[in-house]
């Protein structure tokens, strides 16, 4: 009697083996590479860059390149580096500017992209048990500077540092296209692309006596049209609606829309058709949170000075200001004249009384948008 060898479970044809393998291949890479997005949330840190994302998705913006850009690239890289940093500590002394550094660019994804139009990469964090906001500012760059901000603690107990680094401190900035910058430190290698400050969406309806001066991307993920009056002598921000807006609006008053999740108040004007932003939060300007106002996310490389002076004939005087609004003076040097064409508001009667004043004081539409957008340091 012939004994057959066993055919068990075990046992494979040569020819089947040959023909699974390379899908067992491509299984284990697929596994392997969808690895790092599982852990992309586990980070310490946060990121406004993936803040936005998610506002973008839950409001339908049309977006799908920034939504790509940042869950298929910087979310990957953001796993590869929690991965890569388990095991490890990730503490840094506050009063050290040279250690902070090293923990942001550690846990910033290899590839990030940088949503608000003031060149600013936003962070928050729990570090050594103390709440840690900043951003990375990348306006210097084609001087080869990079600018860290830190702020440390809540309400009346919070301490600010501000630091610029360049090559002299070991810290490598280059310019390596029109929107991309790469930041080098102690081996970490980061790759910015900044945002565009092109107009891509449908030019904003207009008064004949204003002009269009520049998009803005506002960190709050909100897009503006900064416009110039040059009749009254001021600037505004118009809501850009043309790809969707991350925000839903509860009705104040007639023509008053206040944003549920930015508390931004808008004025919806008939004529021509469009939201004029007239009122910040000024809780969160004292909080300096995303949703201060559009005044820091002014495109950089702007030439506005004859529209500060005519706007804000303070701007003037002294040391002056340079074409994109920066003081000259050197103590202040940093600083950038604030557009900031709206009011701030602590409690919602307390601004439904400035509006009621304007439109009893109003006798055109025109002298009521003056009057919603006004700020004091027109007068100064």
């Amino acid at each position: 009697m012939t004994t057959l060898p066993f055919a068990g479970a075990g046992a494979c044809h040569p020819q089947a083996a040959a023909r699974s393998w390379p899908r067992r291949l491509l299984l284990t890479a697929a596994v392997i590479l969808a690895t790092p997005w599982l852990f992309a949330g586990a980070d310490s840190f946060r990121f406004n860059q993936f803040d936005i994302a998610r506002q973008d998705a839950s409001h339908r913006v049309n977006d799908p390149r920034r939504v790509a850009q940042t869950w298929l690239v910087s979310g990957w890289w953001r796993g590869v580096g929690h991965i890569a940093r388990l095991g490890r500590r990730g503490d840094a002394d506050f009063g050290d500017s040279d250690s902070l550094l090293r923990l942001v660019l550690d846990h910033v994804p290899r590839h990030a992209r940088v949503y608000p139009g003031g060149g600013y990469y936003y962070f928050s964090a729990d570090v050594g048990g103390q709440a840690l906001r900043g951003h990375l500012g990348l306006r210097d760059a084609g001087r080869g500077l990079l600018h860290l901000y830190l702020r440390r603690g809540d309400g009346p107990h919070t301490e600010s540092r501000h630091r610029v680094f360049g090559a002299a401190d070991g810290v490598q900035v280059q310019t390596t296209g029109a929107d991309r910058v790469r930041v080098r430190h102690g081996g970490v290698s980061r790759h910015f692309t900044l945002h565009a400050h092109a107009r891509a969406g449908a030019p904003p309806p207009l008064d004949e006596a204003e002009t269009w001066l520049s998009a803005v991307a506002d960190e709050s993920g909100l897009h503006f049209h900064l416009i110039f009056d040059t009749s009254d002598r001021g600037f505004r921000y118009l809501l850009d609606e043309s790809v969707g807006v991350a925000e839903r609006f509860d009705t104040l008053a007639p023509g008053l829309l206040r944003g549920r999740r930015t508390g931004f108040v808008f004025h919806q004007e008939a004529s021509p058709a469009r939201k004029l932003l007239v009122a910040v939060s000024r809780g969160s300007v004292h909080a300096n949170d995303a949703y201060d106002g559009p005044f820091d996310q002014v495109p950089h490389g702007l030439p506005l000075r004859p529209q500060l002076h005519a706007a804000y004939p303070h701007t003037a005087r002294g040391a002056g200001i340079d074409e994109q609004g920066y003081l000259l003076d050197p103590a202040s040097r940093h600083q950038r004249a604030a557009i900031s064409p709206y009011v701030l508001y602590e409690q919602l009667p307390q601004l439904l009384a400035h509006v009621r004043l304007c439109a009893a004081a109003a006798a055109t539409a025109r002298e009521l948008r003056r009057c919603l957008a006004y700020e004091a340091q027109n007068e100064r």
